[in-house]
């Protein structure tokens, strides 16, 4: 059994398990789900994640539950909350997310604690899965990088509330977005995950969001939860990958991106970093087109 087939197994309980998380989940058939005996997918599921499959559930359950906590626009309660997260009582979940989390779920939903730990994305489960392995770098790959002045923008935008990162986001908005933005009618670009300046964060509310820029006139209708900013005009290093051949081998293109980025001094050209002064873009990876981000900077002296 090669390695990418103990992936593939281990992903397809994966998928069984989040399709099914609301619902009553039984080993069995999530194992099954695996294509393998019961003994062997478990071992696989251990092995690969470091979590059995039961743990998985629980804490992909509290993780959701966390999310429904702080969603304002929710009505339910803690014991609505509880019950559809799959446990038999109130007070038994109140015991499962202070331990796992340190605060009980109704300190919780009154918004960040001191030392509060947040809830660990589960999607991120997945792409430690997805992308392990798949892309060589026998060969060095260059990431190019190039300071430019982008021009004012006209964005359309879904905020979150809590979101820090990619995995965070997913888990509190869902993923679907990308495929939302991305079929906006004369788009000027890829669909980007975004950090926003405090001067465009909302109070209370989070500095990352998905958004996609569009022709300042554009007549385009709003999908539903987003809202259209202006981006100002700001100076900007450019990151960017090259391409690479398999389509699922993103993760470690990312990772060299992200490697240029902590390596590179703007000093070196005269500038610096400046993230509360501008938007940092993370745009949509492909085989095509590579890993790009944009980061905002300023002249040393400004």
């Amino acid at each position: 059994m090669s390695g990418c087939e103990q992936r593939e197994a281990v992903i397809r309980m994966q998928d069984h398990i989040h399709a099914q998380v609301e619902a009553e989940l039984r080993l069995e058939d999530i194992c099954a789900a695996s294509l393998y005996s019961a003994r062997h997918a478990r071992r696989l599921f251990c092995e690969l994640l470091g979590i059995t499959p039961t743990a998985y559930v629980r804490e992909l359950r509290l993780a959701r539950s966390a999310l429904r906590l702080l969603e304002r626009r929710r009505s339910e309660t803690v014991a609505d909350i509880a019950f559809a997260s799959g446990f038999q009582s109130p007070e038994g979940y109140a015991k499962a997310f202070r331990r796992r989390y340190g605060v009980l779920p109704h300190d919780y939903r009154r918004g960040p604690l001191p030392g509060e730990r947040i809830p660990r994305p589960m999607s991120s489960y997945y792409l430690q899965l997805r992308s392990r392995g798949k892309e060589t770098r026998s060969k060095m790959r260059t990431v190019t990088a190039t300071f430019y002045e982008k021009p004012a923008a006209c964005l359309i935008i879904r905020r979150s509330t809590r979101a820090t990162d990619y995995f965070s986001y997913c888990d509190e908005v869902g993923c679907e977005i990308w495929d939302i933005l991305t079929a906006l009618p004369g788009r000027c670009d890829e669909v980007a995950l975004l950090h926003l300046p405090p001067s465009l964060t909302l109070p209370g509310g989070s500095a990352v969001c998905v958004g996609v820029e569009v022709p300042a006139d554009a007549a385009v209708s709003l999908p539903p939860d987003c809202e259209r900013i202006t981006a100002p005009a700001q100076l900007t290093l450019c990151l960017q990958s090259q391409p690479y051949t398999d389509p699922d081998g993103y993760g470690p293109v990312h990772e060299e991106v992200t490697a240029a980025l902590a390596a590179h001094d703007p000093a070196r050209f005269g500038y610096r970093y400046a993230h509360d002064e501008g938007i940092e873009y993370q745009f949509s990876a492909s085989p095509a087109n590579g890993v790009r981000r944009l980061i905002p900077v300023a002249a040393l002296h400004s």
